[in-house]
């Protein structure tokens, strides 16, 4: 299996970034094109759960993408829910900035409709960034601390929010040193499959 690299790589840490916030607000974060199968409309219904207990934000960022339909329904979502006044939206951004935006997350929320794929650019990149993650897995379930992430099933509501509030106790863990590197290895992994299947 060959990975895929994040296309969002770590610029200058931002200031207390992965700082647990203890009984301050939580800062809760997504990124990435808002379609059907990335399971925002999941994420604002947590969102509004987790609100009823803990001071918190969601930020969304970067590009939304291009289904403007959708988008405006989850935006009526996100009104019906009463969370409106509570969500930020970035718009699409230089990578640097993009980089800082995901460096003030908390908890980066990625609730797949279908589980995580490994070839989710968004997964890698926040992966790369140290932060805390939660996303679904078909069949994964709990926290892998090699990737500083929390498996929930996918679809599961409850299972969500508890993994959101869970994120103090997961501080920011190493973040990627340099793209260049993880670039060099993926092309060595395509040369090496390449030959082999050469003989």
């Amino acid at each position: 299996m060959i990975p895929v690299a994040a296309n969002v790589w770590p610029s200058a840490e931002a200031p207390g970034a992965g700082v647990p916030q203890g009984g301050t607000e939580l800062v809760i974060g997504y990124w990435g094109f808002i379609r059907p199968d990335k399971g925002v409309d999941l994420l604002l219904e947590a969102f509004a759960q987790v609100l009823r207990t803990h001071p918190a934000r969601l930020i969304l960022a970067g590009d939304a993408g291009s289904e403007a339909e959708y988008i405006a329904s989850m935006w009526r979502r996100a009104q019906e829910l009463g969370v409106s006044a509570s969500i930020r939206t970035t718009g699409k951004l230089p990578s640097e900035q993009l980089s800082a935006e995901l460096q003030s997350f908390d908890v980066c929320v990625l609730p797949f409709r279908d589980g995580l794929s490994r070839n989710r650019t968004t997964y890698a990149g926040a992966v790369a960034h140290g932060v805390y993650v939660v996303t679904t897995g078909l069949g994964q379930r709990g926290f892998e601390p090699e990737t500083n992430t929390a498996f929930v099933p996918p679809n599961d509501r409850d299972a969500l929010v508890s993994a959101i509030i869970d994120a103090p106790n997961h501080p920011r863990a190493q973040s990627v040193a340099t793209a260049e590197s993880a670039w060099d290895e993926i092309a060595d992994l395509h040369l090496a499959a390449y030959r082999a299947a050469r003989g």
